[in-house]
């Protein structure tokens, strides 16, 4: 039997959104206390679309696949939400995708999968988790949180998804960037 894997589909926000996010947390931060949560490093600030256990190689055949199924879906508007809770104790940042063909591109990732035999869903809950609260201060978090304007921390175009792997025993690290095609009206 092959060894198993986590591979994943995720979106990566550009630098600028990013960016963003820091600042978000940097205001929690001031606010509340640095203790407040068990922080995700930025360079580890993704949305997962669907995330998969597969046989190690599969990474590359993915891509492949998704490369097929993103041939004719153009790039498209993605939003950061504000900061919030998500209920399982983290602290994340909502990602919605506002294209007219949103709900394609994440059926193409569920058709991507299936063509290779593997069973799963594309979430349409998008999200870039930033940190685990502690338990002790989440009262503190969540106040801080729920005075937050209802107002989008970045937008970006989407120009592709990242398909990612684990790189020897450490944490999923991009394999592959897997390109839309380009909005005609750019």
């Amino acid at each position: 039997m092959a060894d198993l894997a986590v591979v994943a589909v995720v979106i990566e926000p550009p630098l600028s959104a990013t960016n963003s996010l820091l600042r978000a947390v940097r205001s929690l931060v001031a606010a509340v206390g640095p203790g407040c949560a068990e922080w995700t490093p930025p360079e580890q600030y993704v949305a997962p679309v669907m995330v998969l256990e597969a046989p190690s190689q599969a990474a590359e055949a993915l891509t492949e696949r998704l490369k097929l199924a993103f041939q004719g879906i153009e790039e498209c508007p993605a939003q950061l939400g504000p900061l919030l809770m998500d209920g399982h104790g983290r602290i994340c940042s909502p990602v919605k995708l506002c294209g007219e063909n949103a709900p394609s591109l994440l059926d193409a990732v569920e058709a991507a999968a299936r063509d290779l035999g593997f069973a799963g869903t594309a979430t349409r809950d998008l999200a870039i988790c930033v940190g685990s609260i502690v338990a002790s201060l989440e009262a503190k978090v969540r106040e801080y949180l729920s005075g937050l304007a209802d107002a989008p921390l970045a937008t970006w175009t989407m120009a592709g998804m990242c398909v990612q792997a684990p790189l020897g025993s450490g944490p999923l690290a991009r394999v592959r960037f897997v390109p839309l095609k380009r909005n005609s009206a750019r």
